[in-house]
């Protein structure tokens, strides 16, 4: 699992930023509606079983906007209790909490959805789902917030709502096997990325600051 991690931080060093209100990566295969001003999105990335095709973040480092996708075997469901069960347990065991979960239509497509939150240096993530499956991808929605959980942060509702899948345009991915084994790695992935995004953008914060107190304090 370590393997992963190290995957997700080569990803995020070499993505390239982008710009507009309406994000789609390359394949435009998906979609999301941004606000004009005050996110960062960028692209890329390969990491294990598929791609983070996303991530993005407001200006002040206290909300991201994440889309990754998964190669799937063409008859998983987010409705088999295997998926379910396997993306809980890949999650909690990050150390992370699962707070809620359940079902929702998102675009005339059924979505898994559930809520959880991790603490970082004292500060809470919180962080809201959605994993929807479609001819052999699994795509997971992953926002997180510092303060108001993403659930009833107006702005974040309103970017998931956004998400569109424009399937003629893609290609599909390769398939692998179903189960609730890739279920468990993006649980963990998921996990992890609450302390990779956010919670990196944390501990640099307090870096700074008592690094700034330090020189302040010897008067260099």
């Amino acid at each position: 699992m370590k393997k992963q991690v190290i995957l997700i931080c080569v990803c995020f060093a070499t993505l390239d930023v982008a710009s507009g209100a309406t994000w789609q990566p390359s394949t435009h295969e998906c979609s999301l509606e941004f606000p004009g001003d005050g996110w960062t999105l960028k692209e890329g990335g390969a990491i294990n079983h598929g791609q983070m095709l996303l991530a993005a973040m407001n200006q002040d480092q206290t909300k991201s906007v994440n889309v990754l996708r998964f190669q799937v075997a063409p008859s998983m469901s987010v409705k088999d209790a295997r998926f379910v069960n396997g993306l809980k347990k890949g999650f909690t065991d990050t150390g992370s909490r699962l707070l809620r979960d359940g079902y929702t239509n998102l675009n005339g497509r059924t979505a898994y959805w559930f809520t959880g939150a991790k603490h970082v240096k004292e500060q809470q993530i919180a962080t809201l789902n959605y994993s929807l499956c479609e001819n052999g991808a699994l795509y997971q929605l992953v926002e997180e917030s510092i303060g108001a959980p993403p659930l009833v942060d107006d702005e974040l509702v309103a970017i998931l709502a956004s998400f569109r899948l424009h399937l003629e345009s893609s290609s599909a991915p390769k398939p692998v096997s179903a189960g609730d084994s890739i279920a468990y790695q993006v649980g963990r992935i998921t996990g992890f990325l609450l302390v990779l995004i956010l919670g990196f953008g944390i501990v640099t914060k307090l870096r700074r600051k008592r690094s700034g107190t330090g020189n302040g304090g010897t008067g260099k």
